[in-house]
């Protein structure tokens, strides 16, 4: 099987996309690129727009990856956690940031007129040579390219929350204006810190991972008609022999947050808000955020997410149904095949959901492989 690599040091590997690049083939409908090794990594100098929850999470895991990481919040509270994780500036304002790093990285709340004020501002500010990403769940950042000057190094860097259990980001640019080799050098820069890596062929709204995860959602809601959230839970635990299932996932991710994209969805596919969300948004109960979602939490960070997954037996008792587990793997599986019929190069698929669940069971692994269709000579 094919699975894609992960880079742990600072020498940066081939991979087999790079190498057909590099020898001139034409890989994904992109011309042959001519990729420069000599310059310097572009996560090594990074500015993170909002350190809220995720941006939090991903300052901190740069920062102690040896990044030089400076960080912008207006929330005093946001700034003083931040000073404690290593990073080497904190500020309030955009004006305050360097001028010269390597990239920015957008991760304020899912609004898209925030995000499109953000990104001109940084278009102003910073160096024309920055990368500028924005860890969006569903916009593409074609939405914004006549908001930034040099929209040839503006990009989607869809990171998944909860480093500690899943390393993983997708990548994608604005149509036509992102070159091919701005995104295999930020691959490049992302697999040198850690991350496991899928390239979205053209724009796929949804990304790849998220065009699975949304229908496996759909699915959870449409098994508890069936069954208890508890039970669904454990047939993920056991099945995919993950540390926490489907339903912590989305306790973890938010249900207000859930409702933003949902609401997103609705307006471009017509598929209405699920209203086991509505219900959780309109009750407040937000999930690891507020103390309470589907399981109740004591503490609303990461460690207190953690530490309920680990205590899940003794808190909520229960079992997993076979059939359950099999359901899901099969939403899962359809998924990954749309997507490479539709033209995703079947590696970054397979990468995609390989680390983005993540699923560490061979046997499943083999059988995807399979399904998606093996690389032939």
């Amino acid at each position: 099987m094919a699975h894609e690599r992960m880079q742990g040091s600072r020498t940066w590997g081939w991979t087999r996309r790079e190498a057909i690049v590099f020898l001139g083939a034409s890989l994904l409908g992109c011309e042959s690129l001519q990729i420069d090794r000599s310059t310097p990594c572009p996560l090594d100098d990074v500015g993170i727009i909002g350190l809220g929850t995720m941006g939090g999470e991903i300052a901190a895991y740069l920062a102690e990856r040896k990044s030089r990481v400076y960080g912008v919040d207006i929330a005093p509270d946001a700034r003083r956690r931040a000073t404690k994780q290593g990073l080497t500036g904190v500020y309030a304002r955009i004006d305050d940031l360097p001028i010269n790093l390597g990239t920015v990285i957008e991760a304020v709340p899912e609004d898209p007129s925030l995000k499109g004020s953000i990104l001109e501002q940084l278009g102003g500010h910073v160096s024309e040579h920055t990368y500028l990403a924005t860890i969006s769940s569903m916009i593409p950042c074609s939405r914004y390219v006549d908001k930034v000057t040099h929209p040839e190094r503006l990009l989607n860097a869809h990171i998944l929350p909860d480093l500690r259990t899943r390393r993983f980001v997708e990548l994608q640019g604005p149509g036509p204006y992102t070159e091919r080799q701005r995104l295999e050098a930020m691959a490049r820069a992302f697999r040198e810190k850690g991350f496991a890596v899928a390239i979205v062929n053209g724009e796929s709204t949804g990304y790849l991972f998220n065009r699975i995860w949304h229908n496996v959602m759909f699915t959870m809601f449409d098994l508890m008609d069936e069954h208890t959230p508890v039970t669904i839970e454990y047939s993920c635990r056991d099945y995919f022999d993950m540390p926490y299932g489907g339903i912590m996932a989305m306790d973890l991710i938010g249900y207000d947050t859930l409702y933003t994209v949902f609401r997103q969805v609705e307006e471009r596919m017509g598929l209405p808000v699920p209203e086991v969300v509505t219900r959780m948004k309109r009750q407040k109960t937000y999930g690891l955020k507020s103390g309470e979602g589907f399981f109740v939490y004591d503490r609303t960070d990461l460690d207190g997410f953690h530490e309920l997954a680990r205590r899940f037996p003794e808190l909520y008792p229960g079992s997993p149904d076979q059939k359950v587990g099999e359901r899901i793997w099969n939403v899962i599986k359809a998924g990954a095949r749309t997507l490479v019929e539709e033209g995703q190069d079947r590696d970054d698929v397979f990468t995609a959901v390989r680390y983005g669940f993540p699923i560490e069971k061979e046997n499943l692994l083999e059988d995807l492989d399979l399904f998606i269709g093996k690389k032939r000579g």
